[in-house]
């Protein structure tokens, strides 16, 4: 039985079971402890402005990291356009390659004007946007300490 438990968690895309969970084209594989999700990179304006507007759907542990230049404001998210809900984790970076969490919180979608700000009361780095309820299922909250595998852009 703990056999047929392991392969199954391996089948979830936990990390560390073996195969390697590999990142979107241009993306990069962020590990929340067990949990893997791969994601697009949105590092210059145009593609932080853009974000997930318009998806339909994101594939399973899927999602995008949105990076910052250092030392410049960030401001709050909104869902303007954004077609799905969405869960964000705000994050500090902490090293060359690991932030920390320092808030999560549940978006929903916006279509017309006035859209909700979601802002998560201090400054940040970089935020992980994720369908609906992964981060929760894994258990991510402020604290948990984010690896980025793979080679990011330098955000502008």
């Amino acid at each position: 039985m703990r056999r047929a438990l392991s392969v199954g968690a391996c089948a979830a895309g936990l990390v560390g079971c073996g195969a390697p969970v590999r990142p979107p084209p241009g993306g990069v594989v962020l590990e929340f402890g067990k949990h893997a999700l791969r994601a697009e990179v949105a590092a210059s304006p145009a593609g932080r402005e853009r974000g997930l507007m318009g998806r339909r759907r994101l594939d399973t542990d899927s999602g995008m990291i949105f990076l910052f230049p250092p030392g410049k404001p960030t401001g709050a998210f909104w869902m303007k356009n954004t077609l799905i809900p969405l869960s964000i984790a705000f994050l500090v970076r902490t090293g060359a390659d690991r932030y920390r969490v320092i808030s999560v919180l549940d978006m929903q979608p916006c279509t017309s004007d006035p859209c909700r700000l979601y802002d998560p009361g201090a400054p940040y780095d970089a935020a992980v946007e994720t369908e609906l309820g992964w981060l929760g299922a894994a258990r991510v909250r402020p604290g948990t300490v984010v690896r980025v595998v793979g080679r990011a852009p330098t955000p502008a």
